[in-house]
């Protein structure tokens, strides 16, 4: 797995974990409209969900700061961490790091090919495991 695709699997598992909660907090408001119990059980089997992409999300974000603090430059490491723990735009990022668009993306790049040169996903996984 490249580097690119394991940071974008997180950022997913993030944005996901988000809507959910505020699913579940829509759903829990709602309350039981129908009489029967299929909004507690749609509230628990929600909250099931979210326990478990927490869980993975934790996991994940273990292995990425570990791969993080492998990373010597210290502006791609606030670059990841700002575009995929914290799951901001481009135009918010390069906003935060007072730099343009295409220095961001430069940095992008030049980050994601330290950490798939030097095997570092692999590397920090099978230490954790």
């Amino acid at each position: 797995m490249t580097a690119k695709e394991y940071l974008l699997q997180l950022r997913i598992s993030i944005a996901q974990l988000e809507r959910l909660k505020a699913y579940a907090e829509k759903t829990s408001s709602i309350g039981n409209t129908t009489g029967g119990n299929t909004s507690y059980d749609r509230v628990g089997i929600t909250a099931g969900n979210i326990v478990d992409l927490e869980k993975l999300i934790n996991n994940k974000t273990k292995i990425f700061q570990k791969i993080k603090n492998e990373i010597p430059n210290p502006e791609y490491r606030i670059l990841l961490e700002l575009r995929y723990i914290k799951n901001l735009y481009w135009h918010d990022i390069a906003e935060n790091m007072f730099c343009s668009l295409r220095t961001l993306h430069f940095w992008h790049n030049k980050s994601l090919d330290y950490i798939d040169k030097n095997n570092l996903i692999e590397k920090v996984c099978t230490l954790l495991h």
